[in-house]
């Protein structure tokens, strides 16, 4: 019965909608933002805060042209696609710094102080001023730096099914000459028998612990030192090797950086140390970013300079391989207003790798604004991705039981990873609107199907796909309805990507209504996922729904919220033998302490 009701409803939702006004996720460039051609959307703290956010899995979840596959519970393996590209080749950002495993090329997204988020920004394609590090598209988190005008403490806790529990706090000092912060993020959940093949094995005990400490000193008009120390570790127990492998991660990153408004500096170190039954990986690195935005004549201006150096010392089944990176790249982004209704932005950089050699990217854009309120955009790039450290050096490793892998077999000899983008879209302002684009891989890493699997350069061939947004407003028994409607559709897929859906459709529908003689407000809302069958290796996992109730209430200074997941009890896996959680709730409070 329930699955019928719900599509129903969100059915009429649609269809009352349409007599309303659009809005839905911010689209500005906002001052801290990677300056990129490419199609974005902003999602604010205040539109996160509606949801009962743990992850960065819980946001893509809310986002359209972005998917994801984990091997179990969360602080699982796992892996997030934009538009169809690689999962090595997305990059995560936090304030514009890569948070990225430096040995697998994967997004370290346990370690987000999602307690200090400003807004989250997701670019659509790999901007050229980041070349080598995000040809598959980023995620930037923007958090907080300095203080927000006195001093401030805000604190939240979570409560769910399988103990899933999140404890997040920080305080600001005043916003002044000097500021300091601290933030601390905690979230645990206990094991859960998930693996279809063995139901017996348990997968999870995860507990994740981020601190964060940040310096703010404003010498001037303009001018700011800014430093920050990020210190964060995870366990996890049990993997396909062995139900009692305890994956340990631990790690830190530290940088400052100088500014005067055009021009800045950052200087950036850390390490991270991965462990398991299998062995130990571990690294430190060390680089430096340097950014200039200025003029030449009419044209505005960024040259940027980045050189990194990483040092290895692994050991892997017995097997010692300890290799050393050296990275450097530099290049320029420019935009330009051709007429009053017509401009350019474009984008090129180039760059050397110590073991693959050079390279070069670039990407372009002209964007024209119709007088009859369309906006029109023509896109076109070539994006490289540098092959990971594991596809370069990892020592032959024998395949796992239940057809995975513990490990593979390097190859030096890989080639750099290239693509060629092309994208049209369509806007109207605060309504929606339509993208169509195609990606041809000319170059990408595959595991060969052999005995030892290696890491081999092959011609990955063509995705393609439309998508298409709306949002809107509208009125019902007295109540401000807001809504948001996405359907993305791949009309071609590349069998070395894994988890490519067929479709993937997104609605979200809420209010926001004050209660209690308008003193606070009571927010409700619905958001459902339809995702179409996706393709692992020769396994073609079914299409799913997944259907969420989300509420909150203000209480003064506090806010009490809560969410029932899946509520139909769907049963699916995003990667194969790994069932996702059925229904479940989770509650919790938010609340400024000081404000």
């Amino acid at each position: 019965m329930l699955r019928k009701v719900f599509p129903l409803l969100l059915f009429l939702f649609v269809v009352l909608g349409l007599y309303g006004n659009a809005k839905g996720f911010e689209n500005e460039i906002l001052p801290d933002s990677l300056y990129s051609a490419c199609e974005r959307i902003v999602i604010t703290h205040e539109e996160l805060s509606m949801y009962n956010i743990h992850t960065l899995l819980d946001v893509i979840k809310l986002v359209p042209g972005i998917n994801f596959w984990i091997k179990g519970p969360d602080g699982a393996p796992a892996g997030i696609s934009i538009e169809g590209g690689e999962s090595r080749g997305f990059s995560l950002y936090l304030n514009g710094i890569p948070l990225v495993d430096r040995y697998t090329g994967m997004a370290l997204i346990d370690f987000l102080p999602l307690s200090r988020v400003n807004y989250i920004e997701i670019i659509y394609g790999g901007p050229a001023v980041l070349s080598s590090q995000s040809p598959g598209g980023i995620i930037n988190v923007v958090t907080y730096e300095g203080g927000l005008g006195g001093p401030r403490t805000d604190v939240e806790f979570t409560y769910g099914k399988s103990n899933r529990r999140a404890r997040r706090a920080w305080f600001s000092t005043p916003d002044s000459y000097f500021n300091f912060t601290i933030a601390y993020d905690e979230y645990l959940h206990d094991a859960a028998e998930v693996h279809i093949l063995d139901p017996t094995r348990k997968f999870g005990l995860y507990d994740m612990r981020s601190v964060l400490f940040d310096f703010l000193m404003k010498p001037g008009d303009r001018k700011r030192v800014f430093v920050r120390v990020h210190r964060f570790d995870k366990s996890y127990v049990g993997t396909p090797v062995s139900n009692l492998d305890e994956v340990i991660q631990s790690g830190m990153d530290s940088h400052i950086r100088l500014s005067n408004g055009l021009s800045s500096i950052t200087i950036s170190q850390g390490k991270l140390a991965s462990s398991l039954i299998s062995g130990k990986i571990s690294y430190r690195y060390l680089s430096t970013y340097m950014k200039h935005e200025g003029y030449l004549g009419s044209l505005s201006t960024i040259f940027f300079l980045n050189a990194s150096r990483v040092a290895f010392e692994n050991e892997v089944w017995g097997k010692k391989f300890n290799p050393r990176i050296s990275l450097f790249e530099g290049g320029i982004s420019i935009h330009s207003d051709l007429k009053e209704s017509l401009s350019l932005r474009a984008s090129i950089a180039g760059g050397n790798h110590n073991h693959i050699g050079s390279y070069l990217s670039g990407e372009a854009v002209v964007m024209k604004r119709w007088a009859f309120g369309v906006n029109q955009s023509v896109s076109v790039a070539r994006r490289v991705r540098v092959p990971s450290v594991e596809e370069l050096f990892q020592p032959e490793i024998e395949r796992s039981i239940y057809g995975e892998y513990r490990a593979s077999a390097g190859n030096s000899a890989l080639d750099m990873c290239s693509s060629d983008e092309y994208a049209m879209s369509f806007e109207v302002p605060s309504r929606g609107g339509v993208r169509i684009f195609g990606k041809e891989f000319r170059s990408i890493v595959s595991l060969s199907d052999s005995v030892i699997p290696e890491y081999e350069s092959v011609y990955g061939g063509w995705v393609s796909g439309v998508r298409g947004m709306y949002r809107m407003e509208f009125g019902l028994f007295g109540i401000r309805f807001h809504s948001n409607y996405n359907v993305e559709v791949f009309t071609g897929r590349v069998d070395d990507i894994q988890g490519i859906p067929e479709y993937r459709v997104l609605s979200s529908i809420y209010f926001k209504n004050p209660v209690f003689k308008n003193t606070e407000t009571l927010t409700l809302g619905l958001n459902a996922e339809l995702v179409g069958s996706r393709k692992f290796y020769r396994k073609t996992l079914d299409k799913y729904l997944t259907i969420d109730l989300f509420g909150s209430l203000t209480i003064m200074s506090a806010r009490v919220h809560f969410a029932i997941k899946n509520i139909l009890g769907e049963e699916y896996q995003t990667y194969p033998n790994y069932l996702m959680p059925g229904r479940y709730v989770m509650v919790g409070l938010y609340w400024k302490l000081l404000d």
